[in-house]
């Protein structure tokens, strides 16, 4: 089966600067470098089993609390994503990026990148 996760996290991890994880921060994260945090939503088999349909969100922290630091980043990646299109990966639809409110505790800005993407397993 194809790591859809893994193939996200390794091509945002490639672009300068950036650093990517799975599902969720590291213990003592600091916002002290650009981050993308990608989950896996919803992962479901075509009939066929030869193709899944994938829901991936992106949480996107610019290092900073910085607005600006965060909107660099977000079209960072936006732009690695955009080439994502494998003989195994495809991304359907928009991506569909939301700035959410600062964090109450730590003021930390962040956006919300959300795409679907088809997966050939076959």
């Amino acid at each position: 089966m194809v790591d859809i996760q893994g193939k996200i996290v390794d091509l945002l991890n490639a672009v300068d600067g950036l650093t990517a994880w799975r599902n969720r921060l590291p213990v003592g994260f600091k916002n002290d470098t650009p981050t993308a945090v990608v989950t896996v939503q919803d992962d479901t088999f075509h009939q066929s089993g030869a193709t899944r349909g994938v829901l991936v969100q992106v949480r996107i922290y610019g290092g900073s609390n910085s607005l600006a630091d965060v909107r660099a980043a977000y079209e960072s990646v936006v732009s690695a994503l955009e080439q994502i299109t494998t003989s195994e990966i495809a991304i359907t639809g928009a991506m569909r990026g939301q700035e959410l409110t600062p964090e109450p505790e730590t003021g930390w800005v962040e956006y919300m990148l959300r795409f679907s993407a088809r997966v050939k397993e076959r």
